[in-house]
């Protein structure tokens, strides 16, 4: 960290506020002139933006006559009675079903086609069988077999509906013509008379590029457009008259719904929408030489801004940092600073932070060593009497000749004293039940009929790869045999495990002595506060010891609870819970 010299009597920063001052007699016209040509361009774009929604508006409007035009040659359809009895399957033979074909239905869709120029084709699909099949005369009138668009149109919900459809895509069209401009399929839903099922579907084809061109829209309208479903048709002009482009990719469409500003209009009813594509420059350039003018007063003031922008945003900079910054850990704030009054504060401010965080290293380490060292003297504090009671219940079985338990009492003697003087800081869930199960064990050799005892491990749970403290179960378990074993009844211990939302309960049950509700709340009281300190340690075993490693490993959000299997006074056993967590904690 580079020392700094001692600042003259004049500041710098001082200097540069008062060189601001300075400039601030020019604010009154920057304001006038701003609010001025704001006023003017505002005023413009709006009325130019009137302009275009009425274009709009009316081009919209227009469009969707024609289509109800279409809606309304369909609804008449509807009406004539012998397309009707055809749908309906009504006429008895062929001959009949023909005859009014030839005399009233082609007549009918004839006139309608050339009484509306702009109707490109129009189709009946028939949902029931008839006599006629399909065929070049009822090209006009075929089975629903044959419907090229998605099938979701034939049942769709609501009378009518429609889509617009590119000269690529399926599409009905009479033999041998073709299509070279989009087309807006319109459906109606025919049913019968009674309106208890469909028997029908008008599709009538209204021809974009026609249907645009009545429109008269000028050439010089700026760039439109036909948003359908999410898809962006745009509308070209050429010597003809208008014309419905392919839609462009998703990628370009949603370029220009994001970078575009649009006028939209809805058609009617139906799913399409015009869209206008607006020139936000429009209307500034008659407040050109205005802004010039305003270009010119802001330079001083621009400059003045400049060097308050620089300061404001170092003093942002490094107020940012000392919020981001732990209280009880501060950092240095490293970046370059230049040789001011600021970077004297910024300098100090890493003296001191250097200084808190050595000094909270030192402290830190500290604390460490002293709970490592309290860990394992709390670990390594094991009951001698069980080693020379099992070993003397070793040498009765050898005395009466019952060599098998001694060899069993042996190996699990052996395999128990390896596991408990390795001495380590932690272990696995799994080892620690089996270190159980062979204390357990020498117990039942011990004790024979008066202790029973079971381990239920759920099944996949993969044990043995949780860590918790080493020799953690057995004081617990020595619990249950110094404090619950009676007389009248043999003592049983279950130990379960379950797992829980933030790790694993290990519930260690016996039937034994128990303790009174009053000792369990006081005792639960006790586990519940923070780990006792190394001379309550080294006094104390069993479940102070165990609750305070627990608590060393995963952190306070885990320990022991005592709770009472029945009984009001007491003498319904005991069950301790014992909570631990899905990783170690790094406990301070």
């Amino acid at each position: 960290m580079r020392t700094r010299k001692p600042r003259p009597p004049i500041l710098k920063m001082t200097t540069r506020f008062m060189l601001l001052y300075g400039f601030l007699a020019l604010l009154p016209a920057l304001v006038f002139i701003g609010a001025y040509s704001a006023q003017v361009s505002s005023r413009q774009r709006q009325e130019i933006w009137y302009q275009e929604k009425l274009f709009l508006s009316q081009t919209a409007a227009s469009l969707n006559q024609a289509i109800v035009s279409m809606s309304a040659i369909a609804d008449t359809l509807t009406m004539n009675s012998a397309l009707m009895d055809m749908l309906e399957g009504a006429y008895p033979t062929a001959s009949d079903e023909l005859m009014a074909y030839i005399r009233v239905i082609q007549p009918a869709l004839t006139q309608s086609q050339a009484a509306n120029p702009g109707l490109r084709g129009m189709y009946i699909y028939r949902f029931n069988e008839t006599f006629l099949s399909d065929s070049d005369l009822l090209f006009a009138l075929p089975m629903v077999s044959v419907f090229p668009y998605d099938p979701a149109w034939l049942l769709s919900d609501g009378e009518s509906g429609g889509m617009i459809v590119t000269p690529a895509e399926p599409v009905r069209r009479p033999y041998g013509e073709t299509l070279d401009t989009a087309l807006y399929a319109s459906f109606t839903r025919v049913f019968d008379r009674s309106f208890s099922q469909q028997v029908g579907l008008i599709e009538t084809q209204l021809d974009m590029d026609r249907a645009l061109t009545e429109l008269g829209i000028p050439q010089d309208r700026g760039s439109l457009g036909l948003r359908f479903e999410g898809r962006w048709y745009p509308i070209r002009f050429a010597a003809r008259g208008a014309h419905l482009d392919d839609p462009l990719p998703d990628t370009e469409a949603a370029a220009i719904e994001k970078e575009r500003t649009l006028i939209i209009e809805p058609v009617g009813l139906t799913r399409m929408e015009l869209a206008y594509v607006f020139d936000p420059s429009l209307g500034q350039s008659a407040v050109g030489a205005t802004v010039s003018m305003a270009l010119l007063l802001l330079l001083p003031t621009l400059l003045a801004y400049w060097f308050v922008y620089r300061l404001a945003l170092r003093l942002s900079r490094f107020g940012r940092h000392i919020q981001q910054t732990d209280a009880s850990s501060p950092t240095a704030y490293e970046k370059e600073q230049p040789d001011d009054e600021l970077g004297d504060v910024v300098s100090a401010y890493n003296t001191l932070a250097l200084s808190h965080k050595e000094l909270l290293d030192q402290v830190r380490s500290a604390e460490r060593m002293k709970n490592a060292a309290t860990y394992y003297a709390m670990s390594s504090q094991v009951n001698p009497h069980f080693m020379f009671n099992t070993l003397e219940n070793i040498r009765m079985q050898i005395e009466v000749e019952r060599y098998d338990d001694a060899s069993r009492m042996l190996q699990a003697l052996a395999r128990f004293l390896r596991y408990n003087i390795s001495l380590r800081q932690d272990s696995s869930l799994e080892e620690e039940l089996c270190h159980i199960e062979r204390y357990l064990v020498i117990y039942q050799y011990r004790m024979r009929s008066r202790i029973e005892y079971s381990v239920n491990r759920p099944d996949g749970a993969g044990l043995s790869k949780v860590r918790c403290p080493f020799c953690m179960l057995q004081p617990l378990v020595e619990n249950c045999l110094r404090h619950g074993i009676r007389d009248e009844k043999p003592l049983i211990i279950t130990i379960s495990i379950e797992p829980s939302d933030d790790g694993w309960l290990i519930l260690i049950a016996d039937n034994g002595s128990g303790m009174r509700p009053d000792e369990i709340d006081s005792m639960n009281k006790s586990l519940q506060t923070a780990a006792p300190t190394e001379q309550a340690a080294q006094e104390q075993v069993g479940l102070f010891n165990v609750n305070a490693r627990i608590k060393y490993f995963y952190g306070s959000g885990y320990g022991l609870r005592l709770e009472g299997n029945g009984g009001g006074g007491g003498g319904g056993g005991l069950t301790v819970s014992v909570r631990i967590g899905r990783k170690a904690a790094d406990a301070v």
